[in-house]
């Protein structure tokens, strides 16, 4: 209807209008890519998120204390040396 009525549109518009589109195109594609980017990090630190959004208290309950920290490196180390007393870890490179 419009080329009707005001004769063919220039190619020089035509040109800019598609220039124009395809920038746009690449931009939604650049920002569909860094949504896709932010969605799989906070799907991987759900869990930390979670927690810092507790009360502080709450939170403070979360977070192992050092002394069972220190239990779990005893527990783990008393495993490994029973490990080796029965010969089922090889020797090398464990001290």
């Amino acid at each position: 209807m419009f080329q009707e009525v005001f004769g063919p549109r220039p190619n020089s518009i035509i040109l800019e209008l598609e220039k124009e589109t395809q920038k746009y195109h690449e931009a939604h594609s650049m920002a569909s890519e860094s949504n896709l980017t932010l969605n799989k990090a906070m799907r991987l630190h759900v869990k930390n998120l979670r927690l810092l959004s507790l009360a502080p208290d709450q939170l403070e309950a979360e977070i192992p204390t050092l002394a069972g920290l220190l239990l779990a490196v005893l527990v783990f180390l008393n495993q490994t040396s029973t490990l080796k007393s029965q010969n089922l870890v090889p020797q090398e490179g464990i001290s």
